[in-house]
């Protein structure tokens, strides 16, 4: 059983499945409606917990319902996240999804008002005792220090990397393991999985 801290954002998915995409300025009924706990980490630090791994997360939570529902699945599966930061007053991000029966098509609409995690934040949890940090490739400026801080423990790191953010490259680097997004290698000019990893540079 390893021990993983996982780091990212957590957020509140409406999930609506539709007969089809609707027009604009449409009413329409979805066929169902569920509100679960999302977000590429918090869904991370989910799935492992459900291989049977000691799991933890870290990120920014609010003081509403939507951020209890989101510490209540985590309860659920057993994700401790006792080190979350909680911004006073804050909300949590929240995502509209819709699912298309007809085209088969995903459209999200995501709302965040709350800041990205900082590395004075991540600063302050412990190390000692995990096997690996995982983190989802979001605020370079704050992403930076916080892999340098894992890799200065001697500790394995791996990144997601779901979109082409403004110096994300650079921190390619820092990582043992990088997982990429379908969306960022098109971003990229390179759809083709195996093409795409022999385009990258050694190292």
């Amino acid at each position: 059983m390893a021990r993983i801290l996982c780091v990212g954002i957590a957020t509140l998915d409406i999930v609506s499945r539709l007969d089809r995409y609707p027009p604009e300025d449409a009413e329409v009924r979805a066929k169902a409606q569920d509100w679960r706990c999302g977000g590429n980490a918090a869904n991370t630090a989910v799935v492992l917990a459900q291989l049977g791994d000691a799991v933890a997360w870290a990120g920014n939570l609010g003081e509403d319902p939507a951020s209890d529902l989101i510490r209540r699945t985590f309860d659920r599966f057993g994700v401790d996240h006792r080190h979350a930061h909680r911004v006073p007053g804050g909300q949590a991000p929240v995502s509209c999804v819709w699912l298309s029966d007809a085209g088969g098509s995903r459209t999200i609409v995501h709302h965040r008002d709350l800041p990205e995690y900082a590395a004075a934040d991540f600063a302050t949890l412990p190390l000692a005792g995990l096997d690996r940090v995982h983190f989802e490739g979001r605020a370079v400026d704050q992403l930076g220090p916080m892999l340098q801080r894992v890799r200065a423990a001697g500790l394995p790191v791996s990144l997601e990397v779901e979109k082409p953010r403004p110096g994300i490259e650079a921190l390619f680097g820092e990582a043992d393991l990088l997982f990429f997004s379908g969306d960022y290698l098109r971003a990229r000019g390179e759809p083709d999985p195996v093409a795409f990893l022999q385009g990258l540079p050694p190292g």
